[in-house]
């Protein structure tokens, strides 16, 4: 991701999404999940991110998480 940059990266995120993610929808239905499919959502759509955005901002604010240079 770090050698792409963000904006290569972001677009290879959606590829991957529109090449792979009605398989992982089909997966899931083949199991017989039982979910509201007519709302499914990803982590990337528009709203959804910045919902996640904006809850990540005042966690880190708060102080309840951090940027640290390992892995967990």
């Amino acid at each position: 991701r770090h050698d792409l940059g963000r904006e290569a990266f972001v677009e290879r995120v959606w590829q991957w999404k529109n090449e792979s993610g009605g398989q992982i929808s089909g997966q899931m239905r083949r199991l017989g999940e039982g979910v509201a499919w007519s709302r499914e959502r990803f982590t990337m759509d528009e709203g959804l991110s910045k919902a996640v955005q904006t809850v990540f901002k005042q966690m880190y604010d708060d102080g309840l998480i951090y940027r640290a240079e390992r892995i967990i």
